[in-house]
């Protein structure tokens, strides 16, 4: 079974720490990651958690 797995936009800091709260470690940053409607990018943070 593979670990559940979550990626975040590095602006969602209530996401970042609801994560955190719930176990999930970060295992890195993905600089400009994801692109916005409006054509800005904004950076991924994935996380894991071991089950």
């Amino acid at each position: 079974m593979s670990p559940p797995e979550e990626a975040k936009i590095g602006t969602n800091e209530s996401a970042l720490a609801l994560y955190r709260k719930l176990g999930f470690v970060q295992l890195g940053v993905i600089p400009g990651g994801f692109r916005k409607k409006d054509g800005s990018f904004e950076d991924i943070i994935p996380h894991y958690r071991i089950l």
